[in-house]
């Protein structure tokens, strides 16, 4: 950002440019009231980046989870399908062990 102080044209890129201004015409005081409140604000969006990108983080890791046990599903299923078409008497252990299967895979995304 560029201001005008005095007659001089400044380029303002951030609170410390303003305390390093406004320190010879308001003081040591109250430019270091200002840097401090920078430190603070910079912290604070520091803090709200890092848990936003945690948060972020463990949401797309779900969903990466959840990715993986639907195509895991679809596996079985698949593998279900075929043994029904193709078989000329059904099992139903071999039947009831793949939706057991699938049922875990439920579980533990839930």
């Amino acid at each position: 950002m560029v201001i005008q102080v005095g007659n001089e044209i400044e380029i303002v890129n951030n609170m410390y440019d303003i305390a390093d201004l406004i320190q010879p015409i308001l003081g040591y005081d109250v430019s270091d009231f200002i840097r401090a409140e920078s430190r603070q604000f910079d912290k604070e969006k520091y803090l709200t980046d890092l848990k936003f990108n945690s948060d972020f983080n463990a949401y797309e890791a779900s969903l990466d989870s959840h990715n993986t046990a639907f195509i895991d599903i679809s596996d079985v299923v698949e593998d279900l399908m075929k043994y029904v078409l193709n078989a000329k008497r059904l099992d139903r252990n071999k039947m009831f062990k793949e939706l057991k299967s699938i049922k875990t895979i439920v579980n533990n995304e839930i």
